[in-house]
């Protein structure tokens, strides 16, 4: 969408692809509030001026344990460190499932908490695949992690 690589949109701040930060700041900030924005479109501008407009997009913020029925599905789901307790696995599995279109994918970002090889086992019994892997190092003031990118997909949806 951005043209920009993904390896160099890490770390950046997204709502300055948008042709207005502000306002895609105020939509991230509404659905850290209420959980959800809807029918709020924005235009990413593509990094040659081009301009990625027509489909507005729809953000939920949602509990893993009690998903509402109304959620809908999404291209993309992203999940960031929630596997940090042992019955997190299948409830986390089971949300990417529902909510994942037919060729969607989930973008899962692992900091090495020990769950995740009983989450990788929850996928693979629902037919979700790890289709690549991107290891990042983190760090803020003395805090240090190795924190790694895994996308999910669909056995057989490329």
């Amino acid at each position: 969408m951005t043209g920009v690589p993904r390896a160099k949109l890490v770390g950046t701040d997204f709502s300055d692809y948008f042709t207005e930060p502000e306002q895609a700041r105020e939509g991230y900030q509404q659905v850290f509030a209420k959980g959800f924005v809807t029918d709020y479109p924005l235009t990413i501008r593509h990094k040659d001026g081009r301009l990625n407009a027509g489909h507005p997009i729809r953000t939920r913020h949602a509990d893993w344990s009690s998903l509402p029925r109304d959620l809908g599905v999404f291209d993309v789901v992203l999940v960031a460190d929630v596997l940090y307790e042992p019955r997190y696995p299948a409830m986390v599995a089971t949300a990417i499932e529902r909510l994942m279109t037919p060729g969607g994918q989930a973008l899962v970002a692992h900091p090495g908490r020990l769950a995740f090889p009983d989450f990788l086992a929850e996928c693979a019994t629902r037919g979700l695949v790890v289709t690549d892997e991107d290891v990042r190092e983190f760090q803020s003031g003395e805090i240090h992690q190795t924190i790694t990118i895994y996308r999910i997909e669909r056995a057989g949806s490329r």
